[in-house]
């Protein structure tokens, strides 16, 4: 079996893997190199690859007053690697990087997307923060 590996977005190379994979997923949304340079400064970001093959990118908003003390939890697939449990299994990994920055589990929403399927994100919350209203 070919181990799923997970590399944090801290350089060109990973920075240009994770555009690719968001602005093909998300085609109403397309960064350029500059806007996925500025998210990496306030968000945590990272590629996951099967073996040497790009598959998804994950990213985890933290918590912050403006938004609630609530964090984000995005995972992405490529269309050709969906259905085999891997969404599942980055959705997780991001969980546990918002979790270790003192958020809790909050409810979870599915975000549907025509254009490239369905997706799940789920907020949390720090213990400290409140959930926006809504």
């Amino acid at each position: 079996m070919i181990e799923l590996r997970l590399r944090a977005v801290n350089g060109d190379a990973s920075m240009h893997d994770w555009r690719y994979a968001h602005n093909l997923i998300v085609p109403g949304d397309v960064l350029s190199l500059d806007d996925v340079r500025a998210r990496t400064g306030r968000n945590l970001m990272e590629v996951a690859c099967l073996g040497d093959v790009l598959i998804g990118c994950t990213t985890v908003r933290p918590p912050t007053e403006d938004n609630g003390a609530t964090s984000t939890v995005i995972a992405r697939v490529l269309p050709e690697h969906r259905r085999r449990g891997l969404g599942t299994r980055l959705h997780e990994r991001a969980l546990d990087r918002a979790r270790a920055l003192d958020a809790r589990t909050g409810p979870g929403r599915s975000c549907p997307d025509r254009s490239t399927g369905p997706a799940v994100s789920r907020a949390l919350r720090s213990p400290s923060g409140r959930r926006p209203a809504g």
